[in-house]
């Protein structure tokens, strides 16, 4: 790397950006991944983070929370257990800290409904109460908890397509040019 020359990095910079705009056909398959998964509930996952999309979009959300709705389990494809972390950081140079921080937290904002059977506090969101993000990780809580309805007609995976590509296809930084 400390031999590379600035037309290295060029090159090197338009192939990652080439792989970079593949960015939602993976977060799309990560999607489909979890067709598989219901974990026991009445819908499976796929399902599931459709339908929060689509209250989030019919609640006037603006784009980027719509993309976090529709994201916001993709991180179970590796583990249920911190989920929302995962897809946090691989969301997190995309999106604004507050969506970050609804993302990466959303499950303690669900635990208030099941935490308590688990043995954890279901109170646990409560300690977020005087971020900035609260308000608006509630509502997401909700739509949360309300997507798992078997009688909702959710909007298809591909009204969401122009979300993902506007968030997901390009880098949120640019390549320095030299001066001449």
């Amino acid at each position: 790397m400390t031999e590379a020359k600035p037309s290295d990095w060029e090159r090197i910079y338009k192939e990652v950006s080439e792989y970079q705009s593949e960015m939602p056909l993976r977060m799309i398959q990560f999607l489909h991944k979890l067709e598989g998964c219901d974990h026991g509930f009445a819908i499976n996952q796929f399902r599931h983070s459709l339908q929060m999309a689509t209250r989030a979009l019919e609640d006037g959300s603006d784009d980027e929370l719509v993309l976090c709705a529709l994201l916001h389990d993709v991180g179970k494809v590796m583990t249920t257990a911190n989920h929302g972390a995962i897809i946090a950081e691989v969301l997190k140079p995309f999106i604004s800290s507050d969506n970050y921080n609804i993302l990466k937290y959303h499950q303690d904002f669900q635990g208030q409904y099941y935490y308590s059977i688990i043995g954890k506090d279901d109170k646990e969101y409560l300690r977020h109460k005087n971020e900035s993000w609260f308000e608006t990780a509630k509502k997401f809580g909700f739509w949360d908890q309300s997507s798992f309805d078997p009688a909702y007609k959710e909007k298809p995976l591909e009204d969401f397509l122009p979300i993902l590509k506007k968030y997901l296809s390009e880098f949120p930084w640019k390549l320095k040019k030299e001066s001449a």
